[in-house]
């Protein structure tokens, strides 16, 4: 499990990441327009905005808010580069997206969904105590599995 030393940059308005970042692999690069304009739709608002995961100087994936909390609640997305995974770096990201959450707000019911059937990231959600709550219909994703770490689980 290379997680270890994995951390996560704040990506800024512009797109681009907070702090020089050395290798960032084409999956992760092509993800800075739709999050600057994730921004300009949602609004930017730390510690509720998007990280690249960077490890030993290398962008190794993504993690994000997909907005403000709204009605006590928050959604996280993550993602690792093709190239870097199965080393654990999901649930590291996952894991740094929720203790970003709880040392904001304590009490927030963070959300995350993934697609029907069972897969690696309902793996990781389970693992970090998320319960599933159901089928969800999405605007833009479909049908999509909804899950939820409720404050205190």
């Amino acid at each position: 499990d290379g997680s270890g030393n994995m951390r996560l940059v704040a990506v800024t308005p512009l797109g681009a990441p907070e702090e020089g970042v050395g290798f960032i692999p084409p999956a992760i690069r092509e993800t800075f327009l739709q999050t600057r304009s994730l921004y300009e739709r949602a609004g930017y608002a730390v510690p509720w905005i998007s990280y690249i995961a960077v490890e030993d100087g290398r962008a190794v994936g993504l993690g994000a808010f997909k907005s403000a909390p709204q009605d006590g609640r928050v959604e996280i997305a993550y993602m690792t580069a093709p190239e870097f995974e199965g080393r654990g770096l999901a649930t590291a990201i996952a894991e740094e997206l929720v203790g970003l959450a709880r040392r904001a707000d304590p009490e927030i019911d963070i959300r995350a969904q993934t697609l029907p059937g069972e897969s690696a990231s309902a793996s990781i959600l389970r693992k970090l105590g998320f319960g599933f709550v159901g089928d969800v219909q999405h605007k833009d994703d479909g049908h999509v599995w909804e899950w939820s770490l409720r404050a205190g689980a």
